[in-house]
């Protein structure tokens, strides 16, 4: 699952939308929160926005060059940090 997220999100890219990054950043300060758990939100929200983008084959006026917020240092990490996305 951890490699078919990641995969996802490169896949997915053409259809991420950077101001959906900023809005999700923006909540994440008023909601005050901070480290990892700011990072899947913008992660699971980026990846929500393009997966609806592309089901409507609506491509955003620019894309996202680099879909992660976060990059963790190895695998163990990534483990740890994906059941953050929520994705369910």
């Amino acid at each position: 699952m951890t490699v078919e997220i990641r995969d996802a999100q490169w896949a997915l890219r053409t259809w991420m939308n950077p101001a959906v990054a900023t809005v999700a950043g923006r909540e994440c300060d008023v909601a005050g929160i901070t480290g990892d758990d700011r990072a899947a939100v913008i992660e699971a929200a980026q990846l929500k926005s393009a997966l609806e983008a592309k089901s409507q084959d609506s491509l955003p006026p620019a894309c996202t060059d680099n879909p992660r917020a976060a990059d963790p240092g190895d695998y163990p990490a990534e483990l740890a940090f994906q059941p953050s996305l929520n994705l369910r």
